[in-house]
């Protein structure tokens, strides 16, 4: 009686056929049960089909690519080390390299060459092969009160036939890959032994999407080089760099694999937030240079090819999608409104978990202020927070649980939206009852200051030029222009003011036609200008407040021998300090820079600045925009004083209630054009808003 240990072998893949080969070098009769058609199923398709069959890493490294559990490998790791794998396979006849990060290949990239090098080391040591044998079961007996396994179950024909066994190794694999026979019955055989089998999760799998429209279209997608992390609410559970996929169900590749060991537990019990970082190598603030760098090389491109030197082709219409911006507008008309929507969705999928939105409502049209607020109702849903910080009543009331009141750098009070109102909330930002100015609307204006006449500019552009444009403004009274923004708003302003000249057409101030357009000869004809973006053209952000409120007139006597060769400190420094009081311009001191004021009293330097010298015509670009209540207020009482005193004034505002309230006729430009002129005295809102549409009643 021969006294060879017969052992039985479920499961052909790696660890199966390695198992074997183990066994049958000791002396024993081994037979390998595996239920697919092929041996090395799994093998086949690892490493994108080349097999990274181990790590030249020493120990160390190894240990530290482990991420749970390290101990339990110990015996695994140097009982049958990295080195005496690749021994291993190259006495198989494999011959083996080894490339970045440490990782050894079979030098023909083919992973079929692994599969048969161990075909051909089971058939050297008479390993018995068995395919399409699926196993059933595993054959238990008790002795002596112990569980013995005697050998396993198959089923042929219907019926269930026992195989001896003096041992058997169960080599089944986990549950990742069912396709490849890794079902996980090797689970469930090891509870039929009495062992403990802890809660599954999966590892080095990829990651399906609840947003599957997004990564449907992206399908195929690689991207190289970028930054993926994962966390659960605050906590974050990965990052890492290098390559991932996206599929037709979510993400994978190697980065995403990796991914899945850290994340499984977590993912069991909640969704996951995935932030991918395409740029990791950049700031924040180079990413911005390099992006407006790429959109002034770009200026007289379509806004959809301007985008290929930043994102891969296929994630341009994502891109483009969720800016909400024309694909077929040009770079340079893309509006400060559109600009400032982008700016807010950066922020919104940058991964925060809390949102500071300041004045972000500014610069955006009605009905994109509603698409912002669709997006934050959908953050507050997922159990992210934002802070709202605005002065608009409406859009308080309209957006917030909770509205905190600030004052004089002071917390006032928090207030439940549904306890309080817009009025009350007023009140308590101004620290008094507000009264509701009602001004009373000029139908009788004075001679004409201003005059266009068929004025045209780049009316090619529709978004940022103007195409047969005629009207006058009359002193004494404002001129409104209501219009969504990018409609040729900042061109006529633009134009009105000296910065840039006209194609054809005339321009008149004063009854005099102009005939060289410069800011200086505009200034001269006693045009003030309260700009669009008070930052980069209405202030000196490092320079004094003082220096600020003097800026348009240093060359004049009273402040300046020979032209401005020589300034009049004292005379400066008096008069700075008589604007600051008049038009209660806030500040430490008038020596503080400008740019560390309030948005508000930046503006009350720019209108006393403008108004000291009382114009003869004002343009007003968005002089409330970023303002409180108060603050506003002070802007609308300022130009109704200089309109009531016969300054002629032409006001740009995106707040169609701003134009309601303050203007005497109401012009609406639509694409570079003026779709009509209306009475600012009980105007007709209905016709008004379709013309802002471009449309006729």
């Amino acid at each position: 009686m021969s006294n060879q240990r017969n052992i039985i072998v479920i499961g052909g893949g790696a660890a199966g056929m390695i198992a074997a080969i183990a066994a049958a070098k000791e002396g024993c009769a081994v037979s390998l049960y595996e239920k697919n058609e092929k041996l090395g199923k799994k093998i086949f398709i690892t490493g994108k089909g080349r097999c990274n069959v181990t790590n030249a890493g020493d120990m160390d490294e190894l240990f530290g690519a482990v991420i749970t559990n390290k101990k339990f490998m110990f015996s695994s790791f140097y009982g049958f080390t990295n080195e005496d794998m690749m021994q291993f396979l190259e006495d198989a006849g494999l011959r083996l390299k080894t490339e970045r990060g440490k990782r050894v290949f079979p030098l023909s990239d083919h992973s079929s060459d692994v599969i048969a090098a161990l075909e051909r080391t089971l058939k050297k040591e008479n390993v018995k092969v068995y395919l399409r044998k699926e196993v059933k079961g595993l054959n238990f007996i008790t002795e002596e009160d112990k569980t013995i396994c005697k050998g396993i179950f198959l089923e042929e024909n219907g019926k269930k036939t026992a195989v001896d066994a003096d041992c058997v190794i169960v080599a089944t694999g986990g549950m990742s890959y069912p396709s490849t026979g890794s079902t996980g019955d090797g689970y469930q055989w090891a509870q039929a032994a009495g062992l403990k089998v802890t809660a599954l999760s999966p590892a080095l799998v990829p990651f399906e999407t609840a947003e599957l429209e997004i990564v449907k279209s992206l399908q195929g997608l690689s991207l190289k080089n970028v930054e993926a992390t994962v966390s659960n609410g605050k906590k974050e559970l990965y990052r890492d760099f290098g390559e991932m996929l996206f599929t037709h169900f979510g993400v994978s590749g190697p980065l995403m694999l990796s991914a899945s060991s850290f994340c499984a537990k977590a993912i069991a019990k909640n969704l996951l937030k995935l932030s991918i970082d395409l740029k990791p190598a950049l700031t924040e603030e180079q990413l911005d240079e390099r992006i407006l760098r790429d959109f002034a090389e770009a200026k007289n491109k379509q806004f959809k090819n301007s985008l290929n030197h930043l994102y891969p082709a296929k994630l341009v219409p994502v891109i483009i999608e969720r800016s909400g911006i024309d694909p077929d507008k040009q770079v340079n008309e893309i509006s400060v409104g559109e600009q400032q929507r982008v700016e807010i969705l950066k922020a919104l999928y940058r991964g925060a978990e809390l949102l500071i939105l300041d004045e972000p409502t500014a610069a955006l049209t009605d009905q994109e202020v509603e698409g912002l607020f669709s997006i934050m109702g959908r953050l507050t849903a997922e159990n992210k927070s934002v802070i709202f910080i605005s002065h608009k009543m409406r859009e308080v009331m309209a957006v917030s649980d909770r509205v905190t009141i600030l004052r004089a750098g002071q917390t006032i009070t928090t207030v439940d939206k549904k306890d309080t109102d817009g009025a009350q909330l007023a009140n308590l930002m101004i620290g008094h009852e507000m009264t509701v100015s009602a001004y009373k609307k000029v139908t009788e204006p004075g001679e004409d200051v201003l005059r266009l006449l068929h004025v045209d500019y780049q009316k090619d552009h529709k978004h940022s030029g103007l195409n047969n444009v005629s009207f006058s403004i009359g002193k004494g009274e404002i001129l409104g222009v209501a219009g969504v923004d990018g409609n040729g708003q900042s061109q006529l302003a633009q134009l009105v003011t000296g910065v840039i000249s006209p194609d054809s057409g005339e321009v008149e101030l004063n009854s005099h036609k102009v005939a060289q357009f410069a800011p200086n000869g505009f200034i001269l004809s006693n045009v003030s200008h309260v700009p669009e973006d008070r930052n980069k053209m209405g202030l000196v952000g490092n320079m004094t407040v003082e220096e600020n409120l003097v800026l348009k007139a240093t060359e004049e006597p009273r402040f300046s021998y020979a032209h401005g060769a020589l300034l009049k400190k004292k005379a400066i420094r008096k008069f700075a300090l008589e604007l600051q009081k008049k038009n209660d311009i806030r500040c430490a001191s008038i020596e503080q820079e400008a740019r560390n004021l309030s948005g508000g009293n930046q503006q009350k330097i720019i209108l006393a600045r403008e108004m000291e010298n009382h114009p003869e015509l004002l343009v007003a670009v968005h002089p409330t925009r970023g303002l409180d209540i108060g603050a506003s207020q002070y802007v609308h009482d300022t130009m109704i004083e200089a309109r009531d005193k016969g300054c002629g004034i032409l006001l740009i505002s995106a707040d169609f209630d701003e134009v309601l309230k303050l203007s005497d006729r109401i012009l609406v430009m639509f694409e570079g054009q003026v779709m009509g002129i209306y009475s600012g005295e009980n105007p007709p809102v209905e016709e008004i808003s379709l013309a802002m549409a471009g449309k006729e009643e």
